[in-house]
């Protein structure tokens, strides 16, 4: 991907340490959107106590891997935000915006990258992270990082617009599992041929299309911010299977050659 002109984005997966586990899967999309970047110079994170981040000031990104278990999210993105990192881009940001007196205030795209097991593999899933909803929210990395980010809306004081990209992990183990079943399930890796190969060629191909047309979109925004994600969800359905069919029909006229 290369982004040259756009609001600045903050990508931040969640997760845990170690190996990379269905609920770790935050961590392995944002290391494939870093694998993939036009940018040579942020193929590695700089690790931190409680994360890891790389700072791609070509293209206005800064991408932030949660070093902490999935339950103290907050505590890597509370020291984030206290970093001289952060302060550096919001400067950037600001000074940008002197220079360019037509332009509206820009705001930051957070972009959460996490694990939703309540839908399959090989489809994702765009939210808003608001207080007025989530109260009953399941995942635990989620419901940590509610306390400290936001104010009741899309955006909050600070400006910036947060947003959930859940990747899907399921389907779960059966319709109703137990809290240890769960457990076990969300924490185990994707040891199956067909599920690495649909995660490596759908899950990670579908991410892709769905922040390259949220940026087009929030550039393209007078308030800089997507409104209506259910909307835009729908939008990217149709706009997968689209491609999808695309794809099979070169693929189809290439092997009828």
């Amino acid at each position: 991907m290369s982004y040259s002109d756009h609001p600045p984005i903050i990508f931040f997966s969640i997760g845990n340490p170690g190996p990379i586990t269905r609920h770790s899967v935050g961590h392995f999309m944002l290391k494939r959107l870093m694998e993939s970047s036009s940018t040579t110079s942020i193929k590695q994170l700089s690790n931190y106590s409680s994360y890891s981040l790389s700072v791609d000031s070509f293209n206005n990104i800064i991408y932030i891997k949660s070093n902490t278990y999935m339950n103290e999210s907050s505590k890597a993105w509370n020291k984030f935000k206290l970093s001289k990192e952060y302060r550096s881009f919001i400067k950037e940001q600001d000074q940008d915006q002197d220079q360019d007196q037509d332009h509206h205030d820009q705001i930051v795209s957070v972009i959460i990258l996490y694990d939703d097991f309540e839908n399959n593999l090989g489809t994702i899933k765009l939210k808003q992270f608001k207080k007025k909803s989530n109260n009953n929210e399941s995942h635990n990395g989620l419901k940590n990082l509610k306390l400290s980010m936001i104010d009741g809306n899309s955006s909050n004081a600070t400006g910036e617009a947060i947003y959930l990209l859940g990747i899907g992990i399921g389907p779960k183990p059966n319709n109703n599992p137990s809290g240890e079943i769960m457990r076990q399930w969300i924490l185990s890796p994707f040891n199956k041929q067909s599920e690495k190969y649909k995660l490596e060629t759908e899950s990670f191909k579908l991410l892709q299309l769905y922040i390259d047309t949220m940026i087009e979109q929030i550039s393209n925004d007078n308030d800089g911010i997507i409104k209506d994600v259910n909307k835009f969800n729908a939008k990217m359905t149709k706009l997968w299977k689209r491609k999808q069919s695309e794809q099979e029909s070169l693929e189809s006229s290439q092997w009828l050659e």
